[in-house]
């Protein structure tokens, strides 16, 4: 196997997997204290949803930051309340949250933009659309 190539698998290995390791991380948080939190895939989607929302609502990438850390605090709280308050399981709670946002998102994105499955590239100035199995990707 030739570098380059070698090197494009370790970059998008590393690309792809940092996602999921940071909600590996939550999850072990919420572990160490006593909480099993099987809502983090519907957290990450309501937080890409939130993100893309608020990137392309205010054309600022930070203010699209801020919205998913919201979002996701705020699927926290409900889940809280939800076990705690309501003292539901915590993993029928999860569960029923993660089908709660995969429809949810699906929903919005179709609602707000139009479209299934993907939403459109920002079209602000400073942004740029990426394939990220593009090779040019990590050449330019």
């Amino acid at each position: 196997m030739s570098e380059p190539i070698a090197l494009l698998i370790v970059q998008q290995t590393l690309a792809k997997a940092t996602p999921l390791l940071l909600a590996a991380l939550g999850g072990l948080y919420c572990e160490r204290t006593g909480v099993v939190n099987i809502a983090l895939e519907g957290t990450m989607l309501v937080g890409a949803l939130c993100a893309v929302i608020g990137a392309h609502s205010t054309g600022s990438p930070w203010m699209g930051v801020g919205m998913a850390a919201l979002s996701g605090a705020l699927i926290g709280v409900v889940m809280a309340a939800a076990c705690v308050r309501l003292r539901g399981n915590q993993i029928v709670v999860g569960i029923s949250l993660n089908i709660l946002a995969l429809g949810l998102t699906g929903l919005l994105l179709f609602h707000i933009f139009g479209r299934h499955g993907s939403s459109p590239c920002l079209p602000s100035p400073g942004w740029r659309c990426f394939l990220w199995d593009s090779p040019s990707f990590y050449y330019t």
